[in-house]
């Protein structure tokens, strides 16, 4: 992993033809430290600098962590009603993320499952862990209790889909 220094200056705000790049036989060089053979991927750049505006707003790392301390149990207990079970022991769990055993039930398709979820606009990572399948939900990000509510309801409209029963048994 890389990073650039950003200008804090509002009156000097570089825009990527006006950065120092050069041409040589090896692709394009950033020329003052000469360091690069390709441009840096400035759309990542302003998005990890608009995240830190963000995360400074919101209060930093301890507000952060309460938001998802008080966010993340929610759709761990409503996935648990819901009849899905956990991979890791309730003592090893995180507060932001939550690894699940896929289900056994017949009808339940993991892609279908990750595909009507997504369609929702929800990605879950899939898992392979070595005694059994899994997956995992992640509350990180820019994540309220509100979208863990429509998460819980579009992982219940996914089932429904699947022809699953819930609770899941």
């Amino acid at each position: 992993m890389s990073f650039v220094p950003l200008m804090r200056s509002s009156r000097r705000r570089a825009t990527l033809g006006a950065l120092p790049w050069t041409s040589s036989t090896s692709g394009p060089t950033w020329n003052p430290l000469g360091n690069s053979a390709t441009r840096p991927p400035t759309h990542a750049i302003l998005a990890f600098k608009q995240a830190l505006v963000e995360f400074h707003a919101e209060g930093g790392m301890d507000a952060r962590k309460a938001r998802y301390r008080a966010t993340g149990p929610k759709p761990a207990r409503e996935m648990q009603k819901m009849g899905f079970e956990f991979y890791v022991p309730e003592a090893c769990r995180s507060y932001c993320i939550c690894t699940f055993k896929t289900p056994e039930h017949p009808k339940f398709h993991f892609q279908t499952f990750y595909n009507l979820l997504a369609e929702q606009g929800f990605v879950i990572y899939p898992g392979k862990l070595s005694k059994g399948n899994s997956f995992r939900i992640g509350i990180i990000g820019r994540l309220f209790p509100k979208d863990c509510e429509l998460l819980c309801l579009s992982v219940r409209k996914a089932c429904e889909a699947l022809q699953v029963p819930l609770p899941l048994r």
